[in-house]
Parts: structure tokens; C-alpha cells; sequence
């Protein structure tokens, strides 16, 4: 069996490791598997290697090591990608397939495994027609770049990863089932036009790097980093949304919240509570005191809010809630006349210091005591039997002291005492004919004609929403004295009317329709999103509300709201898909511009392709996002390294207006392989190597960490490139282009270095080249075969086998393997037998025995 020689350099004890000769180890078991380890993590106790050769681990930093392959677990050996979350070790693979025709290789990812016992036994998740059916994750062009992951307060684990070509894929089920989600929608008809070969692949399908964010509660960060710059996904829990889809109706209290109007909104899961403006927003649930999950109706009165609920749509009433901390809690109330098929509270009204209610069959429902307590009030005393259908209520409006009531037998209006008692009534039956629906679910007044010289209306309408009893048909009604009508709108299903100036607005399946003279609302009015050109009004809008200059729809599908009067919309939508992210933001580099009072400007994101991303928890409890950043061919972009952090955003009088994300550039010529930080410490795997991150307050400096050890031995040369980093517990792991370098935290000369000779080959030199500038130093490994041992010389000649130096000459060494100094064998400084150094090119050694056998090797010598 072939082996493989595990090299390590031990300079002081902190570490754990005592220097000593190299042990040897067989594949697959027990071996260090690559000098070139292109990513690092912590799992279980270990520290793990990702490498071109398998997964490299040890426990006890860097005695023994272990290895997974494709001999023994693994699809394939070469990782790309590797994931730590909560005992389950992912890995992503891939392996090589010639090219059609010969000349060359594709890569051909594997997709992703899993292990829960070590290594034990593996699973890999089929992401083919036979399994998840999630096509473009396995073959070429589709390497799983980065993994990234997290558990949340409910205990799902979410996992993501980030695959060339092939997306950005999430399972919140710890990889049972999988998603690609997108960062907007017209990614998602580019990524399949693009597969039936009709375009060409938006660029933020193109995706590299991915890191979660744990500092945000019970909301789920995650960012990606594409070569469209890097993408910030939220998923919020239900609790911390809009988590409704259908919205029936809202309530608005002025007085809630310091410097903006609270909304609340009855949804078919629950009440939400939000801004006039919008978001942010909450939403309560059964589980917070609600007695059902959809709610029929909410209203705010005296620092009170009511919640009527039901099992579903046209489902029995669960009865009334109230909450009297703003919606963060509710109580059911204990008024058991409105529970049951029938009787859903439809509708709330004031008048004075009276609120009345409408519950269906139930009846009408007035309170003097801020919902304490309740008093029925049958509308038609004449008759109290539950035939007299006048006592079914379902709409209410107050103008002054009337009451309007619609109900099953038409509109009821009451006009009512100072103390609430009914003076007189007047009943008013809508016919059921082609023309006209008999019940009404929707009455409200409008007052028009205004005068400002004495703030009074010169008219006032009466408008109602009409269904049909039997017969007859939907329609709108309207009417100036309450006893003349005229049927508008006939056969339209319109569910809610409102009034903005002389203009009313009717609302329901086929969207908005309004009139500005008071005839027929033929007119349309078209909602759609200003930002995002989302469509509202082809939805079936259930209400309306106007307050102040501001009007709201709601619908089955989210609400719209206007700040202009119905000029302009923002529109939301209630997101059910756990696995759809609420809100995405794309920041590039021309969007992260931070410009300055001279008319100059610093970058933020420094190029739009986004090769790793990582975050930083630091030691004052802020979190900081690292992007590695470099140029995709557009103007402006540049190689570098960018913070984003939270920081404090002003207006222009310097006044707090809340928090912002800024985005800073801190490195304008390297670009980060990968990132890894101690503290307030980060450290950056570059091309130049390990670059450590010091930031004064006044200045921002980036200092080389060299590969030397106390003695001043250069372990890895320093124009290698570094691959990864990670710190696990004291220690500072760096995976190079040519070797694994441990970095004690808090002592940078205490350093080892682990890198595989291959020893089929018994004579060699190591490392190879060697460059005399950058102080290093040719170690030899020979083998000395007799078992008594044998005199060794090492001799070191030019190109014309000139002698250039004797390194040592007779020194005894017992029977074994040798490696450099690791076995205490001098080195070669590049000098010759003057001290001078030698000129740069190619060299000889011969190793000679004192039983007469010589060994030839070769190296060279580098600037």
C-alpha cells in the first residue's frame, strides 16, 4: 500500500505537539491527505480539512490525522464545500469527466453528503428525478462553492449552499427537502430561459459564497455573494410579519405609537399590527390569546382593540377578543352569543362613547363600558323571533346620533337619543330582481359638498354593498334621503365603500371603481406598487380606508397602501412560504458608494464578484459582514476587501433617523479567499498571503503574518498564496498553496507546518524550489537502509557537477527515514562553501554512505 508522510514542525509545547521524526500513516485511514487545503472548519471537538484529496481531520490538533475519501465515504475526493451545524458534518465533491473529443477535463459536481456519527455511515442527498427532482445541482458547471447554516429558535436547521451555475439552494428541514430560491423574480425565468438555451445567465444566478448571521433573534439572516454583488436574505418567523394572506378589513389608532398612526389588520391568521405606513410588522396568533385563527373584523376604540374571529371565512364564529396592550396579547371574551354558525362579528361603530358591534345572526351589540360588558339591542323590537330577519346585522355606520344597520331585510336606520335609546327607526327593503340584491353587508355615508367657511358638507349620501337573498343580484346602492335608491354597478360583487374629497370608491371583485359626480363608478383605478410594479387592483379588494391624505385597500392577497391620496402605492403581501425569503436586498458596488462633503467618494463594495463572505461577532455585540470583492468587467469596480456594519443614519440637520447598513472599503488591492477573525481581530486568506486586519480608529493598516518560526525558519515561503483560515480555540489554522501552517493566537512565532512528500521517491529535496531572499532553507529526505547504520554526506553541485558545498560529512545516523531538520538533519541555506550566496537555477545533491551507496537528488533556487 502506498503511504503518505505526514511533516509537522513543533516549536513549542502551548501547541500540544512535540517535535520529533515524521510519522507515517496509510491511506485511507490515517494520512495528511494535500498541501493545498482550500477551506477549514471546527466539528465536534476537530478541526477538518477540505482538500482536492478528501477531508483531512484531527482531534487533537495535529498529532493524528484522519481522512475520508472516496474509499471510504466520500463520492468523490475533492471537496469544495463543507458545513459544521449542530453535530452533522455536510460536504460537497466532485470528481472529473473528459471532455467530448479528449483535450481536457470537466468538473462535474457530486452534490452534497451528510454524516450524523463521524464519518461512520454517509448520506447523499438525491437531488436527481429519482429523489428531490431539483435539476442543475449535479454535472458540470455546477460546483458547490459554499455551505452555511443554522438552527433557529423553533430548532429547524437551515441549511444553504451556494452552487456555480446552479443558484442558491436552502432546506429548513436539515436537508430533507431542498429549494432554489432567487433573488428576484426575473432571476428565476433568466435561470430557466437560460437552460433551454435562449439567454444568457443573469449573473446573480452565478453564486459563490453564503454566510448565515445568528445576531438577529428569531429572524433568519443569510447572505450570498454572487457575481451581482452580494445578496441579503430575511426570513422572518410568522410572529415577526405579515403573515396573512387574506386581509378583511383595518383599524387605525392615532394615538398608539410616538410619530406614526398604528395599523391593525383582521387576516385569516390572525391580527397584524403595523405602521400607516407599513411594515414592521407583528402578528398574533391563537397561541396569543386569540379564540380563532381567522379574524372577521378588527376595531380600535378607547386604547382598546377588538378582534372578532371565526374557524375560517364562512366558517362559525369563535367568538370576540380584545387586547389592551396594542395587539402583543389578546383575551377572549367571555360573551358566548356571538359564538357559533351565524354569528360572526362582521362590523364595529361608535357613537359618543358607545361601541356597537354586528354579529351576523347574533344581532347588534352595543357596549358602554369599553367592551366589558355587552348589551343586545334587537333592531325590530316588533318581532324578536329569529324569522324577523331585521334582527340580523352584518354592516354598521354612525353619522351623529344615526345608526345604520344593514342586515338580511335591507338597511334599518335607528336614530338614537343622547343616552343611546332608540327615538325612532326606518326600514328600507331592497327588492330581489335583476337589478337588486335584497341583504346588505356594506353601508357607509358620504359626506360631500364641503364648505370651509363653517366646516360643514352641503349633501350626504348614503352607499351601500348588496347581496343577493334569493333572486336577486349583487349591486350598489345609493340614495340622498335613505328612502329614494338607485341601483348602481349590477351583478359587480363589491364588498366595501369609501369616499376621498366628492370621490367614492367601490371595492371588491373586479378590483377599485369610483365616480367623481355620484353616478355610476364606472371609472378605474389602477394600484401598483412605485418601487416594485407589483399590480394590486386585479385582486379582490375587500376595504377601504382613508385617513388624512392616506388611503388602504386590503385584499385576499395583501393591502396597498397610498400616502398621496391614491396617487402612489406601496403594496404588501402577506409571505406563507416558509422557505420565500421576506425581504432581498442587492448591494453592488455602485449602490454602496459612500460619497463625501468634497464632492469625492469611498467605495463600499469593492467589485461585484463576491468570491467569500464571513461574519464577525465582536466583542461590543455588533456584528460585521466581510466581502471579499473583485471586478466583473464594469466600470468603477475594483479588487478588495469591504465591512458592512449597522451604523447610526442622520438627516440632513444631523438628527438620528434610525439604523443603516454601510458598506466600507478596508482593502483596495487584495482580495480575500476566505476570512476568519479572534475577537475584534480578522484575518484574511489572500494571494499575498495571511493579512491581519488592524483598524486604530484613525487609520486602517493590513500587516503580513510571515510562516516563521522562533528560530527564524521559513516554513511556508511567502509568496504563496493562502487559501483558508480559521481560528479554532488557540490556534490559527492556514491552508496555503503549499502546506498547512498552526499559529499559536497569542504568540505568532510559535508555529508548525504540515505538509505530504510523496516517498515512493527516497531522496529528495523539500520544499522545492527554494528562495534565499526569503530565507529559506532546502531540507533532504533520505533513507538509510542498513541495519546497523551508516555514515552519511551530503554534497551540493552545480549544473557542470561542480562541488558547491559539503552541507555535513560523516555524521551517523542509525537505520530509518529521514526529513530534513524535523529528524535533526542540517539544511541547505543557498550558500556555498565561501557564505556566498549562489546565483539562481537548477541544482544537484548526491547523498553518499559509508557502505559505498550514492543517492542523487535535485532542487533549485529561486530570487
Amino acid at each position: 500500500m502506498r503511504k503518505l508522510i505526514l511533516v509537522f514542525i513543533a516549536v513549542l509545547l502551548p501547541l500540544g505537539v512535540v517535535a520529533g521524526p515524521a510519522s507515517y500513516f496509510d491511506v485511507p485511514d490515517t494520512a495528511y491527505a494535500s498541501n493545498v487545503v482550500i477551506d477549514i472548519i471546527e466539528h465536534n471537538g476537530g478541526v477538518w480539512f477540505a482538500t482536492g484529496n478528501g477531508v483531512n481531520f484531527s482531534y487533537d490538533e495535529g498529532l493524528n490525522w484522519l481522512l475520508y475519501d472516496s474509499k471510504n465515504g466520500l463520492i468523490s475526493d475533492d471537496v469544495s464545500a463543507m458545513l459544521s451545524l449542530n453535530g452533522r458534518f455536510w460536504v460537497a465533491t466532485n470528481h472529473e469527466e473528459p471532455l467530448p473529443g479528449g483535450g481536457g477535463y470537466y468538473t462535474f459536481s457530486d452534490g452534497c453528503s451528510y454524516t450524523d456519527d463521524g464519518g461512520n455511515t454517509w448520506n447523499r442527498i438525491d437531488f436527481g428525478s429519482s429523489g428531490l427532482d431539483i435539476p442543475w445541482v449535479w454535472g458540470a458547471d455546477r460546483t458547490i462553492y459554499d455551505m452555511t447554516g443554522m438552527r433557529d429558535r423553533q430548532g429547524r436547521d437551515w441549511v444553504f449552499f451556494t452552487a456555480f451555475a446552479g443558484g442558491f439552494l436552502v432546506s429548513q428541514d436539515g436537508g430533507i427537502s431542498w429549494r432554489r430560491i432567487f433573488a428576484a423574480p426575473r432571476d428565476s425565468l433568466n435561470f430557466e430561459r437560460t437552460r433551454a438555451g435562449q439567454d444568457t445567465l443573469y449573473w446573480s444566478n452565478r453564486q459563490f459564497s453564503c454566510v448565515a448571521d445568528t445576531s438577529h433573534g428569531d429572524s433568519v439572516f443569510v447572505w450570498s455573494g454572487s457575481a451581482a454583488g452580494v445578496h441579503q436574505r430575511i426570513f422572518a418567523v410568522p410572529a415577526r410579519k405579515l403573515y396573512s394572506d387574506r386581509i378583511n378589513n383595518a383599524a387605525l389608532c392615532s394615538g398608539c405609537s410616538a410619530g406614526s398612526t398604528t395599523m391593525f389588520l383582521a387576516g385569516d391568521r390572525g391580527v397584524t399590527k403595523g405602521k400607516i405606513t407599513g411594515g414592521p410588522f407583528i402578528t398574533r396568533f391563537e397561541s396569543d390569546g386569540l379564540p380563532g385563527s381567522y379574524t372577521t373584523a378588527v376595531y380600535q376604540f378607547g386604547g382598546r382593540l377588538f378582534a372578532g374571529t371565526a374557524d375560517s371565512a364562512a366558517g362559525a364564529s369563535t367568538g370576540l377578543a380584545y387586547s389592551d396592550d396594542l395587539g402583543d396579547s389578546f383575551i377572549a371574551d367571555t360573551l358566548s352569543a356571538v359564538v357559533g354558525t351565524g354569528r360572526q362579528i362582521l362590523d364595529f361603530a361608535v357613537m359618543r362613547d358607545r361601541l356597537y358591534m354586528a354579529a351576523e345572526e347574533a344581532g347588534l351589540f352595543v357596549s358602554l363600558d369599553t367592551g366589558k360588558t355587552w348589551q343586545h339591542i334587537f333592531v325590530d323590537s316588533a318581532d324578536t323571533t329569529p324569522a324577523d330577519r331585521r334582527n340580523v346585522v352584518r354592516a354598521l355606520d354612525v353619522l351623529a346620533d344615526t345608526l345604520r344597520a344593514g342586515g338580511d331585510s335591507g338597511l334599518v336606520t335607528l336614530y338614537l337619543s343622547p343616552t343611546g335609546s332608540i327615538d325612532s327607526s326606518m326600514f328600507h327593503v331592497f327588492p330581489e330582481n335583476l337589478s337588486s340584491g335584497g341583504r346588505v353587508i356594506r353601508v357607509r355615508t358620504q359626506r360631500y359638498g364641503y364648505n370651509p367657511a363653517d366646516s360643514t358638507y352641503d349633501s350626504l349620501a348614503v352607499w351601500t354593498c348588496n347581496r343577493p337573498q334569493a333572486s336577486g343580484t349583487s349591486m350598489v346602492g345609493r340614495s340622498r334621503n335613505g328612502a329614494t335608491w338607485i341601483n348602481l354597478q349590477p351583478s359587480a360583487v363589491m364588498y366595501d365603500v369609501g369616499f376621498i374629497g366628492d370621490s367614492a370608491f367601490v371595492v371588491g371583485e373586479d378590483g377599485i371603481r369610483f365616480t367623481r359626480t355620484g353616478q355610476n363608478p364606472t371609472l378605474t383605478l389602477q394600484v401598483t406598487d412605485s418601487t416594485t410594479a407589483v399590480r394590486f387592483d386585479l385582486d379582490t379588494v375587500l376595504s377601504m380606508m382613508v385617513f388624512g391624505d392616506t388611503v388602504i385597500f386590503t385584499s385576499k392577497h395583501g393591502l396597498a397602501i397610498s400616502p398621496t391620496r391614491a396617487q402612489n402605492f406601496k403594496v404588501f403581501r402577506g409571505n406563507l412560504d416558509s422557505l420565500g425569503a421576506d425581504v432581498v436586498v442587492n448591494y453592488t458596488q455602485i449602490n454602496t458608494i459612500n460619497p463625501d462633503s468634497g464632492g469625492f467618494f469611498t467605495y463600499g463594495l469593492t467589485g461585484n464578484f463576491v468570491p467569500a463572505l464571513a461574519m464577525q461577532y465582536r466583542n461590543d455585540g455588533s456584528s460585521w459582514l466581510w466581502a471579499s470583492g473583485r471586478p466583473t468587467g464594469s466600470s468603477g469596480e475594483i479588487t478588495g476587501m469591504s465591512v458592512a456594519r449597522y451604523v447610526v443614519a442622520r438627516d440632513t440637520l444631523g438628527d438620528s433617523i434610525g439604523m443603516k447598513l454601510r458598506w466600507d472599503a478596508v482593502n483596495e488591492q487584495e482580495f480575500a479567499w476566505n476570512f476568519a477573525f479572534n475577537g475584534d481581530t480578522a484575518f484574511a486568506a489572500t494571494n499575498s498571503g495571511l493579512l491581519m486586519y488592524n483598524d486604530t480608529g484613525v487609520t486602517i493598516a493590513w500587516d503580513t503574518i510571515p510562516f516563521v518560526d522562533s528560530t527564524g525558519r521559513v516554513l511556508v515561503s511567502p509568496d504563496q498564496a493562502v487559501y483558508a483560515v480559521r481560528v479554532v480555540d488557540n490556534t490559527i489554522w492556514v491552508g496555503t498553496d503549499n502546506g498547512t501552517v498552526a499559529i499559536a493566537v497569542n504568540d505568532f512565532t510559535n508555529q508548525r507546518v504540515y505538509g505530504v512528500v510523496d516517498s515512493s521517491d527516497e531522496t529528495y529535496a523539500y520544499p522545492v524550489p527554494i528562495s534565499i531572499k526569503q530565507g529559506q532553507r532546502a531540507g533532504f529526505h533520505f533513507v538509510v537502509n542498513s541495519p546497523t547504520g551508516a555514515d552519511v554526506t551530503i554534497e551540493i553541485y552545480d549544473f557542470a557537477m561542480n562541488l558547491v558545498k559539503r552541507v555535513f560529512e560523516n555524521r551517523f545516523y542509525p537505520q530509518g527515514t529521514y526529513q530534513g531538520f524535523y529528524s535533526g538533519v542540517p539544511e541547505w541555506d543557498g550558500r556555498n562553501g565561501r557564505d556566498q550566496a549562489v546565483a539562481v537555477g537548477v541544482y544537484y545533491f548526491k547523498v553518499l554512505y559509508s557502505s559505498g551507496e550514492t543517492r542523487w537528488g535535485k532542487l533549485a533556487v529561486i530570487p
